[in-house]
């Protein structure tokens, strides 16, 4: 009897630590509660699982997007496993609200962009990712690719703007494992927004707010159009030579690496961009 009672009482901590957790967990959703609903007071909690958090006024848009958004984070970690490793297997937080003058009020000083031009967001640390409940399907692949490439990164990584948003734009139409790439079609109608850029432009462009401002629609074209092109015209070990570059170096050895591996300088590379640009 007194051997029961000692086993019991060593175990005490860890049944504390146990139950304390999972309080813990428990209280996430009223968390996520507490800060969202002054800025949309009808959002609830419709999934709370192990791997989704899902909150919107509309239960069922929340469950619906969740799953979708679930989905598609395995897609990517499963069949593009070098772009996209999966690393913490953070549990995914999707909130949708309703209509994006709620979504930009919430999103305030979050963003490092102006809030009155922003249709979604993601915030990497916390793996949660926000958008407006009328948004399209393409907008929530957006931000799962965004909130994918976080997972495997380190604390404070960045990507340059240009290739942060070009593979993001390009899984919003291309399918995880899908080597056909981006449709020669889309590619024209890209062409005419971007014009004649010079990639030089986008790989010495650093700085988020300029990426995104002014020249925002035709950089983001060019920027899809250059991540295209090397998605769907070089060597992948090539792509993901520059990728690592970009997670570990300072800009400057990011522009020569970009040099060196895709032999930037010779005429082959311009014109083979320029026909591919075209949708050929």
């Amino acid at each position: 009897m007194r051997a029961w009672r000692g086993a019991l009482l060593a175990l005490l901590p860890f049944v504390a630590i146990f139950f304390g957790l999972r309080a813990c967990a428990a209280g996430s959703p009223r968390r996520w509660l507490a800060e969202l609903q002054p800025f949309d007071p009808a959002l609830a909690v419709a999934l709370d699982e192990e791997e989704l958090l899902a909150l919107a006024s509309d239960a069922e848009w929340a469950r619906r997007e969740g799953r979708a958004a679930l989905a598609f984070r395995r897609a990517l970690e499963e069949r593009e496993p070098e772009l996209f490793p999966g690393g913490r297997g953070r549990r995914l937080v999707v909130v949708g609200f309703q209509g994006g003058e709620r979504l930009r009020a919430y999103a305030g000083e979050r963003v490092r962009v102006d809030p009155k031009t922003l249709g979604a967001f993601h915030d990497g640390a916390r793996g949660a990712i926000f958008l407006p409940q009328d948004a399209e399907r393409a907008v929530l692949r957006h931000e799962i690719v965004h909130f994918a490439m976080a997972q495997g990164s380190s604390p404070g990584e960045r990507l340059s703007p240009w290739m942060g948003e070009g593979i993001a734009q390009y899984f919003e139409t291309v399918e995880p494992g899908d080597r056909s790439g981006l449709a020669s079609s889309l590619r024209v109608r890209l062409n005419a927004v971007a014009g004649a850029y010079d990639p030089d432009e986008l790989l010495e462009l650093q700085e988020y707010e300029r990426f995104v401002g002014a020249e925002g629609a035709r950089n983001y074209a060019a920027a899809l159009l250059l991540t295209g092109f090397l998605l769907d015209r070089k060597p992948r070990a090539a792509f993901l030579a520059y990728l690592e570059k970009e997670r570990s170096a300072e800009p400057p050895a990011r522009v020569a690496a970009f040099r060196a591996l895709f032999r930037r300088d010779e005429a082959s590379f311009r014109r083979e961009l320029a026909t591919y640009c075209a949708g050929g």
